[in-house]
């Protein structure tokens, strides 16, 4: 579930604040169509990796190498999100301080 919101605030607020206002919402739409597919993979191959540890590995230690695995990756995913968001002071803004443009876009994402 928090994998799922994150991955909502991304594409639904965070790209669209941070998109340039030169480049085309079409280009924005691209984006995320991209993320979108980025994200679809890692659920389809994210078992199938799984599944092959545990078949290489054993139960006890393949459990303990995917436990390990998803514990780096949400450190990293946590560390990588902190670092875009401190370096980006838009992200902070209040939504109504954001510009119509990229309202504009959060709405076309929307739907």
């Amino acid at each position: 579930l928090g994998a799922l919101l994150s991955s909502l605030s991304l594409k639904r607020d965070w790209v669209p604040a941070l998109w340039p206002s030169e480049r085309s919402l079409s280009e924005l739409n691209s984006i995320n169509v991209a993320m979108s597919n980025v994200d679809l993979g890692a659920e389809m191959l994210g078992p199938v990796g799984a599944g092959l540890v545990l078949q290489a590995t054993g139960s006890i230690f393949g459990f303990t190498v995917i436990g390990l695995a998803n514990i780096i990756s949400f450190g990293l995913e946590l560390l990588l999100l902190q670092a875009v968001y401190a370096n980006n002071p838009v992200l902070a803004a209040p939504k109504a301080v954001i510009n119509e443009r990229a309202q504009h876009a959060l709405r076309s994402v929307a739907s």
